[in-house]
């Protein structure tokens, strides 16, 4: 429905996206976020479509969702490649397939979300992410961390997030690279 492209940016306040089916941007995405755009959506649901809610991909893209929900019918909610994602209070649920968030290479800050009913609440291939204060549930894995930096709670600064209710794991690490986690206080 949305694509930014060369340094555009796009703040959707107070609004309700419905789409049914696939559309034409990147992997069927309801808002493509690309070469060096920003994305700021508050109090927003983004609801009823397949692929990701949002497909950010391009280094520099930068993402920031505060408040509202994203519902997907199929797929994951966001799919983040190398852009850099604030999450804040804002409720992802999916029909039990793909991933709440797929990170692969780019930087990811969650605070006070919920994720629930996808496969993988959190897939993280590579990048860097910060975690407080966030539920994952429903799925068969809360985190299924690969590579990269997982912060889920340090001494100074207590995680407080809730995975349970997941049928498989909470919290799978599998990587032959090296990793760094920190999990305290959840």
């Amino acid at each position: 429905l949305f694509e930014l492209h060369n340094a555009s940016s796009l703040e959707i306040t107070g609004s309700a996206i419905q789409r049914v089916g696939a559309a034409g941007c990147g992997l069927g995405s309801t808002i493509e976020v690309g070469e060096a755009s920003s994305l700021v959506v508050h109090e927003t649901t983004i609801g009823e479509g397949q692929g990701p809610a949002v497909y950010a991909h391009s280094a520099g893209a930068q993402v920031e969702i505060s408040g509202g929900s994203i519902q997907v019918a199929g797929g994951h909610g966001l799919a983040l490649g190398v852009a850099s994602a604030k999450i804040e209070g804002t409720s992802l649920s999916g029909d039990g397939g793909g991933y709440g968030i797929d990170l692969d290479f780019g930087a990811l800050h969650l605070s006070h979300a919920a994720i629930s009913h996808f496969q993988v609440g959190l897939h993280q291939a590579g990048g860097t992410t910060t975690m407080r204060d966030t539920a994952l549930s429903g799925g068969a894995f809360g985190v299924l961390y690969l590579g990269g930096a997982l912060d889920l709670g340090t001494l100074a600064e207590p995680g407080k997030n809730l995975l349970q209710g997941n049928s498989d794991t909470a919290l799978h690490v599998g990587s032959a690279e090296n990793v760094s986690l920190s999990a305290v206080g959840n």
